[in-house]
């Protein structure tokens, strides 16, 4: 166990929508981070992207899509530096 482990809060849990072109759409629901891992392509090459680019994403509600794989949310609000609370529940 990680000595700060029990001392962090979860973070903010998400529901969202997996898409696939020949597959029906599934409902998900899982915290922050594993929400930003069933983004399509929003990893891409390993850079997590910086800021103004994650709140252009969470704003929109939707990525991806069309004949490949896509991701679709209620649009998040916008994220400041500062803003470590909005992660938590």
């Amino acid at each position: 166990m990680i000595p700060f482990q029990s001392q962090m809060e979860p973070l903010r849990t998400i529901r969202y929508q997996r898409e696939d072109l020949h597959a029906e759409p599934q409902v998900c629901e899982g915290s922050l981070l594993t929400f930003v891992y069933d983004i399509p392509y929003f990893d891409a090459c390993g850079v997590f992207p910086p800021l103004h680019i994650i709140n252009e994403i969470f704003s929109r509600g939707r990525a991806g899509g069309g004949m490949s794989p896509g991701a679709k949310w209620e649009p998040l609000p916008y994220l400041s530096p500062s803003m470590t609370t909005w992660l938590q529940r």
